[in-house]
């Protein structure tokens, strides 16, 4: 399993090697957990050490351990493009170590056996008369006693050296078609399957096993699902082909045909396989036609090759698509051995064979391989290849994604090969009530359990839902998820019961079921989340719906249903009933089991509080803040005891406990609900509310099949939209970019005698507490409360109070520490904190929110609780000055030079601080209010002054240098100048409406001064005075100007500063300037000399659609990682608009 969780360390293994690591949990030792990883991992039956991945992707390129999972984890190992087929050797070894100094005798050839026995003493002829025993003459020795007839002294040396059983029988299944599957246990307590399909035309036949479990990983097979476990020996084979006689002849007569096509890659197993074979088809033995022993394989080229040259017995490749892309995917082993190497490969091989055939056997799929082009594409494969084509009905298991091909499409799909003139059959499922059937066999270990749930799309969901929501805009290391909780929370829960499991084991009667339920809880404990975590449930639905009483624990279980269902997950419904009650058992939710209750308070105690899902949490989430944390999880599970059905703690640990619920409540005041967090999160729930109609967030909370459809992606969605329903929300996501957040007001602590009886703070309490006295009057849109309570888990009443504890690990009571003082004086005397916090949406109201919020508290209280008193605003906050902002209170203005067109704008000459400017004075109080957020104000006027400059338009100084360019560097200071003056302006709000070189003056020291300006802070409808060649081209479609059209604008400033010209269009009549040809697909020529860099600024401010051109901002960025140094002459010539 791919596991996120800190307590995990993936190790990169080597094919000839075998890590088992466990990273260090916080501040702990590891002996515990490294005996808990050792009895885990052990493999004493391999030869050599297999490549393991606990995770079940066809994709990975490395092959990866986490450690510890799982108290049964099974190794799997997933192919993948670049992987190499590992080499298990022949296996002879094993069945040497595995039966001590004896040999077995079915992993002998004949000449093998000849040679054994002769080795003892004894004659050829006496292995002739033990190979047909045991093969031959329907004996099928099993025992010593069956062989009847053999020399007393050979007997008893067969006694002392060799050893006749290979495989124990553990089961016999049989299926209402009469299939029979044999469930075989073999000696390291590994299972196999084999099964015999009896045929009513007198032919049955035996399908065998040749590994445990497969490393091919095929998508539509339930055994590549297992991994690979090991090779089968050659004994172990043969036996599965013996022992099936032996059991079944009498019930379906004489089996007259083999087929490996059983658990297994035959081929990967080549030497056993073979060897098997070989055996089967001896004369003497078993006595099987060459042409009935049939070896499958999904196309190992290099193996098939050999097995064409070495063996008589029949080749069935699994092909099941016609293209490389379908075959990748369903067969990963395609992306090694692509279709057109190994039908090559078939070609040049059988040209070589007579009377040989081939049997392709293709799977069926709904969807995927069935269509009319695949038939067509199949006949076009297998020309010149003498074949049979076996069409395969798909047999569904649990966890599949695919679908069987109807009766119907199969019947078409047959007939449009079979009148091409190929030789095809349809084999319809046997055995598929018992899981007997082609692609059904295996059982895939626990991990592979839990895989059917984590590869689900619902449970990845939680990679895109923050832990801690927003609060990694403060916190910026809080970016976890919570996927990496719930495999931490997972973990945990396996190490919390396997340790009652190996202290209390016997007593408890803990078993694996118990163990996978526990585990399975951990998982999915929080797969029902919203997006941003609890500020979707505690934020935003209590907003939206009044009285809403959804909980995430209740849409975990609904969610876990829905996966069940939809991914057809073979789950036994007493686990599954159990693990949504362990789900539900927290606090609000305690489990009312009536046996083993213990195991409900693993994942989510509702008795005490002290479970898994704290440990992981606050523990992580202090590392990922940067916070420390002196808690110790690893002391409480190493010493937890079940008492009376409950799990108790060590009296000495009641200090680790009050750590934990200290340490939960230190993180709820200093991460958790920190100011700043809990403005972004309100702003937040205010956007989503105003998104709420169109997008239909709420009404997706009912249906899981809609609600894992939303994640955190949802802010990204609204920000994106161009949708004019969306605009209030966007607007106020792009205030939470640019962190201009709701403005923190003032807090106070609720007094301990009112806590009781304490009623949530509203908006209208603190709006009705203002005392009007002529400042701006507040509304409740205008004012935002926070009600946060911070307690330990029990509200006012003390956690510790319900901990159960015993004295001593002999001590077989329990007891509760009724009075804390014997522990300590320093614990709390009290359990909870309400604390009222009030914030002002707009800035200018910050300091009559403050006011009525201290009101307020006078007439509830009788006096301000706050701890801060709230200070004049150009204190309480700090506001930037640029050093192009001006103090109103040193402009003098004097003589009247101009008035505009509307006869509502002034402009003035007149001195600021002793120096000549030129301002203007705006009749509209209100405009500049809007404009300026509040921030310039004087009585019922509103100003704009800029210095008087006595230097030249910049369109004048550029054409004085127009023969003799201007050096790069300087190129860079004046674009950034202007950049820097107008992404001012438009961070206030404001368009200067009129940007060109005219409106620009530059002094002696290179430095603009922006003049002329057509400000506003709402889209300018008429731009008279604009020039057609720098106008933006939905300016010319009777457009609104907005800051997209200065953005354009300043595009042409920046070509004319570049190329010290101005674009000459004056050649073009009225006409075809305002044409739609000229509009939208003219652009100034770029110079081929000018630096990329900015010829790509350049392009992108005059882009066409207003949308992708930059931010102000972002151009300044730009401009500023531009290398000067990159800069080349610009040689003289003449520019003009260029197509």
């Amino acid at each position: 399993m791919e596991m996120g969780c800190m307590w995990m360390r993936r190790v990169r293994l080597t094919a000839n090697s075998v890590f088992l690591a466990m990273a260090s949990s916080p501040a702990t030792s590891l002996s515990y957990a490294s005996r808990r990883c050792y009895n885990l991992f052990s493999f004493p039956s391999l030869k050599q050490p297999h490549l393991i991945s606990l995770a079940s992707s066809s994709h990975r390129r490395s092959i990866s351990i986490s450690a510890p999972s799982c108290s049964s984890a099974s190794p799997q190992l997933s192919l993948s493009e670049n992987d190499n087929i590992p080499d298990f050797g022949a296996g002879e070894s094993y069945e040497n170590l595995a039966k001590g100094s004896k040999t077995l005798l079915k992993g002998m050839n004949y000449a093998e056996l000849q040679e054994w026995v002769q080795s003892h003493g004894f004659r050829p002829g006496q292995a002739m008369m033990l190979w047909k025993r045991l093969y031959g003459d329907n004996i099928w020795a099993n025992n010593l006693d069956e062989l009847e007839g053999l020399n007393k002294d050979f007997k008893k040396m067969l006694g002392e050296h060799a050893e006749f059983r290979a495989l124990s029988l553990k089961d016999v299944l049989t299926a209402s078609d009469g299939t029979r599957k044999i469930l075989f246990a073999l000696d390291d307590g590994l299972v196999i399957e084999t099964v015999v399909i009896p045929c009513d035309r007198g032919r049955t036949t035996v399908c065998v096993s040749s590994q445990v479990g497969c490393a091919m990983n095929c998508q539509f097979c339930y055994t590549g699902r297992m991994g690979l476990r090991r090779h089968l020996t050659t004994a172990e084979i043969v036996e599965q082909a013996v022992s099936a006689r032996r059991l079944l002849c009498s019930d379906v007569g004489p089996i007259t045909n083999v087929v490996f096509m059983g658990m297994g890659e035959p081929l990967h197993n080549i030497e056993n396989v073979i060897k098997a074979a070989d055996i089967m088809i001896d004369e003497q033995g078993l006595h099987f036609s060459p042409r009935k022993v049939t070896i499958s394989t999904s196309g190992l080229v290099p193996q098939l090759k050999r097995f064409l040259r070495e063996s008589k017995c029949a080749i069935a490749v699994s092909l099941n698509a016609t293209t490389d892309e379908v075959r990748n995917w369903i067969m990963p082993i395609n992306r090694k051995y692509k279709l057109s190497l190994l039908l090559e490969t078939l070609r040049e091989e059988l040209q070589f064979r007579r009377n040989y055939k081939v049997l392709f056997e293709y799977v069926m799929l709904a969807g995927i391989n069935d269509s009319i082009e695949d038939a067509k594409r199949l006949i076009d494969l297998v020309k010149g290849i003498p074949c049979k084509i076996n069409l395969i009905s798909f047999n569904p298991h649990s966890g599949s994604q695919f679908r069987p091909t109807s009766d119907e499409k199969m019947i078409e799909f047959r007939n449009i090969l079979a009148e091409a003139g190929c030789v095809v059959f349809m084999r319809f499922s046997r055995g598929d009530d018992q899981m007997a059937a082609c692609g059904q066999l295996g059982k895939p270990g626990t991990i592979q359990f839990f895989l059917k749930f984590l590869d689900t799309e619902q449970f990845q969901r939680l990679r895109d839902l923050k832990q801690l929501g927003l609060t990694h805009m403060v916190y910026p290391g809080a970016v976890h998820s919570r996927f990496e909780h719930s495999l931490g929370v997972y973990w945990l829960a396996s190490e919390a019961v396997h340790t009652l499991k190996a202290h209390q084991g016997s007593e408890l009667d803990i078993e694996r079921n118990d163990i996978n339920t526990v585990k399975l809880a951990g998982l999915l404990h929080d797969v029902g989340h919203g997006p941003f975590s609890h500020m979707f449930e505690r934020g935003f639905l209590p907003r939206v719906l009044q009285g809403s009483t959804w909980s995430h624990e209740e849409m975990s279980v609904k969610m876990i249903d829905y996966i069940v269902d939809a991914h057809y997950i073979d789950i036994d419904p007493s686990m599954l009933k159990n693990a949504k009650d362990m789900v539900l058992a927290s606090s609000e939710n305690a489990s009312n089991k009536s046996e083993k209750k213990f195991l409900y308070d693993i994942v989510a105690n509702g008795r005490n509080g002290i479970d898994v899902d704290k440990f992981d949490y606050i523990v992580r989430d202090s590392r990922a803040c940067g916070l420390g944390c002196n808690f110790q999880f690893q002391r409480l599970m190493e010493t937890m005891r079940v008492i009376d059905d409950e799990i108790c703690y060590r009296a000495n640990d009641y200090l680790t406990i009050h750590k934990l619920f200290a340490s939960r409540a230190d993180m709820h005041r200093t991460v958790y609900t920190h100011a700043k967090v809990k403005a972004m999160e309100l702003m937040v729930v205010d956007a989503l509310t105003l998104a709420n109609d169109e997008l239909g967030i709420s009404a997706s909370i009912h249906e899981p099949s809609e609600f894992w459809k939303l994640d955190d992606s949802i802010l990204k969605q609204i920000e994106t939209s161009d949708k004019q329903e969306l605009e209030d929300a966007r607007d106020l996501i792009l205030r939470i970019r640019r962190r201009d957040l709701y403005r923190y007001c003032n807090e106070y602590i609720v007094p301990k005698d009112n806590l009781k009886n304490f009623k949530e703070i509203t908006s209208q309490d603190i709006v009705c507490s203002q005392i009007n006295d002529g400042g701006p009057a507040l509304k409740e849109e205008d004012v935002v409360v926070n009600n946060v309570k911070i307690d330990l888990t029990r509200g006012m009443k003390n956690p510790l109070e319900s901990i159960m504890v015993f004295q001593d690990f002999e001590s077989e009571e329990k007891f509760t520490i009724k009075d804390p003082g014997r522990v300590s004086h320093m614990l709390p005397a009290f359990c909870q904190d309400t604390i009222v916090r009030v914030y002002s949406k707009k800035p200018e109201l910050v300091g009559a929110v403050a006011e009525a919020f201290e009101n307020f508290q006078k007439k509830t209280y009788g006096e301000t609780t706050q701890q801060l008193k709230f200070k004049k605003r150009e204190k309480l906050e700090v506001i930037s000055k640029q050093e192009w902002e001006i103090n109103l209170d040193g402009i003098t203005f004097k003589d009247l030079i101009a008035k505009d067109n509307f006869d509502d704008v002034y402009a003035y000459r007149g001195s600021y601080n002793d120096q000549d400017v030129t301002g203007a004075k705006i009749d509209e109080p209100e405009f500049i209010l809007r404009a300026e957020n509040g921030e310039i104000r004087l009585y019922n006027m509103s100003y704009i002054a800029v210095e008087h400059v006595c230097g030249d338009p910049l369109n004048y100084f550029l054409s004085k240098h127009s023969e003799e360019k201007l050096n790069f560097k300087i190129v860079i200071q004046l674009a950034l100048h202007l950049a820097r003056g107008l992404a001012y302006l438009h961070s206030k709000k404001l368009i200067h409406g009129n940007v060109k070189t005219e409106n620009i003056l530059i002094d002696t020291n290179f430095q603009l001064k922006i003049t002329d300006f057509e400000t506003s802070n709402v889209e300018i409808s008429n731009q008279e005075g604009q020039t057609t060649c720098s106008m933006a081209p939905e300016l010319m479609e009777s457009k609104l100007y907005d800051k997209k059209c200065d953005v354009y604008s300043f595009g042409i400033c920046l070509w004319e500063i570049y190329c010290c010209e101005t674009p000459r269009c004056s050649n073009l009549t009225f006409e075809e300037l305002t044409s739609p040809d000229f509009v939208k697909n003219w652009r100034p020529e770029i110079p081929e000399y000018c630096p990329k860099a900015l010829a790509n600024l350049m392009q992108q401010c005059w882009d066409r659609d207003p949308r992708k051109r930059p931010e102000m901002e972002q151009v300044v960025l730009m401009l500023e990682a531009i290398d000067k140094s990159k800069g080349k002459k610009i040689p003289q010539g003449c520019f003009s608009f260029h197509k």
